[in-house]
């Protein structure tokens, strides 16, 4: 009995070197994969709402319309992203508001705070991410977003910031999933090579097809009513799979 619990350990231990030495780092995606939505929409134009009804006389109805539109408020079509600073000027000039200093910070301020409170994290992804750097993986972020300082407060909020050796966002670097251009950068950033790192996401364009292209193995996280992608190399429902999938795709690879 005795001989078997060695055995077993010998394994264990075993399994883990190899998983760390074929892959060294867990990418994820953020909104809709780590993080869902408690209520973006409602509290983006009850929050609007507020901080410019005495500037403009607006209603909330129109204020849901530039919702729609936040993401597509630029002067340029493709990858390329842009701070929501700017998007708040934009937002403003679109009301026939002078984009102040002043009231710019104060729109982007609202953003920023409206983001991190109609998050939250899935349940057990705190738990499972700390799992992964246990097992000697390193932990990055990479998001498609106009604020880099919303994923970082909420990551700090969750007491996530040990455990995250990168977070990358579009805001910070110019460019969106699925171009190889953030991958790539991301990958820099830890010294690990794409064959070595999983990338983790809901989009089936944006993060599996992005993460495939750029030479990442791309888990799909599903969403209710998505089809698979065929480009994913694995599925979750929930972040706490991650790692039994990770020993899966390392038993069918090894």
């Amino acid at each position: 009995m005795e001989n078997c619990k060695r055995i077993g350990k010998v394994i264990t231990v075993a399994f883990v070197f190899l998983s760390i030495s074929m892959l060294k780092a867990i990418l994820f995606d953020m909104g809709s994969t780590l993080v869902i939505d408690i209520g973006l929409r409602k509290n983006f134009v009850e929050a609007m709402h507020k901080l410019l009804k005495n500037h403009i006389n607006i209603d909330r109805a129109k204020i849901e319309l530039l919702f729609d539109e936040w993401d597509h408020i630029t002067y340029r079509e493709g990858l390329e992203e842009y701070w929501d600073l700017f998007r708040s000027m934009i937002l403003l000039k679109k009301l026939g508001l002078k984009p102040s200093p002043l009231l710019v910070e104060e729109v982007y301020e609202t953003i920023v705070n409206v983001w991190v409170e109609s998050y939250v994290f899935e349940e057990g992804v705190v738990r499972t991410v700390k799992e992964l750097k246990n097992l000697g993986y390193q932990i990055g972020i990479i998001s498609n977003t106009g604020s880099h300082d919303s994923v970082y407060r909420e990551i700090k909020r969750a007491g996530l910031t040990h455990f995250i050796d990168v977070i990358i966002t579009s805001q910070a670097v110019g460019w969106k999933k699925p171009s190889p251009k953030i991958f790539k950068i991301t990958l820099d950033m830890i010294g690990v090579k794409p064959e070595q790192a999983v990338h983790v996401g809901d989009d089936p364009i944006a993060d599996v097809e992005g993460a495939k292209k750029a030479g990442l193995w791309a888990v799909q996280k599903m969403k209710k009513g998505e089809k698979v992608s065929p480009y994913a190399d694995a599925v979750v429902y929930k972040i706490v799979e991650i790692p039994k999938v990770l020993e899966e795709l390392l038993r069918r690879h090894s």
